[in-house]
Formats: C-alpha cells, structure tokens, sequence
C-alpha cells in the first residue's frame, strides 16, 4: 500500500494584467438583413497548478496566460415577413501560450494531472443556423458548425515520446469536433382556451474527437435524438411536460483517460454519459 504525503512547501507570487480590445463594423443592408464583422482580443489569466501529486513530472507552476485574437465576419437575415430566418458566421482564432490540461500516466498515483503552456495553435470555422416557419403553428429549425484547427508551434512533449518534434506538431487539438448539426422541428396546437399541446423533436450530431493531448484517449462521433410532449397553460403558468431524451440509447462517451497497463484492470479510464432516459416533469411559476 502506497501512502502519499501532502506537505505544504511552496510558496509563490504572480501578477498579470492585460488589456481586451474589441472594434467591429456594422452594415444594415436592409431592415431585415445585416452584415457585421469584428475583431477583439481576451486572455485567460494565468495560475498555478494545485494537483502536484508528482512534482518532477508537474511542479506547481506558475502557468503564463493565454492570449487570443479572435476575427469574426457574419451575417442576420429575416425574410417572408420573419417565416425564415437565416444566420451565418465564419471566424479565426490565433491563440498564444495556449493552456492545456495534461493527463499523463503514473504507475503509482495512476494518472498525473497538470497545466502547462503548451503551444501556439489557430482554430478557425463557420456556423450556420436557420428557423422556418411553413406554416403558423409548425416551425423548423436546423444548425452546423465546422472547426479546423492546427498547432503552429509546440512548446511541450505533447506526445510523451521523451522529445519535442514534429510528432507533436502534427497531433490534432483535443475535443475539437470538425462536424456538429441539429435538426428540429416544433409543432404548437391551441387547445381552445385552456392550453397549448406543444409536440417537440431533435437530432443532434457531433464528430469524434481525441480527448486527450496525446491523441490517444478519442471521443467517438455520436447521434441523440430527444422529444418530447407538453401541455402548457395560455398564460404560461404550468407546463406539463412528457419527454425522452437519447432515445437510440447512443453509447456517449464523457472522457477517455490513458492509464498505465493494468492499473484498474485497463489501459483507459472512460466515463459515459446517460443511456435512454424517460421523464415526466411538471413546471409552475408564479
């Protein structure tokens, strides 16, 4: 049986500032459609890292902070009397310093947890998202989202080979989906004057991705479908609610953490989220 000892002996001080510009332009190319785009500057402060369980592998710190330039052009439309309504983005990050939770495999505490500066990386993409409505009480709605993003420069052994090299350089973002997309539809029936039967449903995708930094722990792509069935009173003050929710039983997995051979019995630890799941909810404001 191992016996690990917490004993305070650090001490430190760190101060960071920074300043977080925005400026953006604005078109209205008419009073149902306008064009914008905008350019601002964030940053995450830095810190230190508290879960030292292995010192030579993650020392305490301090952490620098991140920075990020973010450029963003898109559009907002309306049209057919506000019927459908279409919206878009693109945008590009530049991030600097970025930081990174880092999971590494230990044969004695299992896996050590710490945050590093690790590289310099641009994420860039689009969004899409439209709501029709063909008719009053049906609406349709639908959504996607694409993401690239690449390291420019790599600062830590991402890959845990013992150097820093192309290897590194060439390893994908973590939990950077490159595909997500929701279709949904909503369908409303006035119940005289009594109430509203609202009959809801969605379906959802997202892309795999790797959870971890070195690549190896992966998030597989998953489908979710979710309705559901409510009777909503006319002044909105109760709502009765019949809903499903992960109805194919998609198998989803949370994280996917790399352990050492024959710890727990596996090389990886996962986590899933809920199965199929039924409920019943009732909703009163006042």
């Amino acid at each position: 049986m191992t016996t690990l000892v917490c004993a305070p002996d650090f001490s430190d001080s760190e101060k960071w500032t920074n300043v977080t510009p925005k400026i953006g332009v604005r078109w209205d190319a008419s009073e149902t459609a306008m064009v914008y785009a905008h350019w601002t500057k964030g940053f995450r402060s830095g810190g230190y890292n508290f879960r030292t369980t292995v010192p030579a592998i993650f020392d305490a710190g301090p952490t620098d902070e991140e920075k990020q330039s973010s450029f963003e052009v898109g559009f907002k439309s309306s049209w057919m009397d506000r019927q459908f309504v279409l919206n878009g983005a693109a945008f590009y990050n530049d991030l600097s310093d970025l930081q990174r939770e880092l999971n590494v495999a230990n044969p004695i505490v299992g896996v050590v947890q710490g945050l590093r500066n690790t590289a310099d990386a641009t994420i860039k993409g689009f969004e899409l998202d439209m709501i029709a409505l063909p008719i009053s009480q049906w609406a349709f709605n639908a959504s996607v989202g694409y993401l690239d993003g690449d390291y420019d420069e790599v600062r830590f052994d991402l890959s845990s080979d013992g150097i820093i090299n192309d290897a590194d350089l060439a390893l994908s973002i973590p939990r950077l989906p490159t595909w997500t997309y929701t279709v949904g539809t909503t369908f409303d029936q006035e119940l005289g004057d009594f109430a509203v039967l609202s009959l809801r449903g969605e379906y959802s995708h997202r892309g795999s991705t790797f959870f971890t930094d070195n690549n190896i722990g992966t998030l597989p792509e998953y489908d979710v479908f979710n309705a559901s069935i409510s009777l909503i009173s006319m002044d909105e003050q109760w709502a009765l609610t019949f809903y499903g929710k992960n109805l194919s039983d998609e198998a989803i997995v949370q994280q996917n953490t790399t352990l050492p051979f024959g710890a727990f019995g596996a090389p990886r630890l996962s986590t899933l989220q809920e199965g199929r799941r039924w409920g019943l909810e009732l909703k009163f404001q006042y």
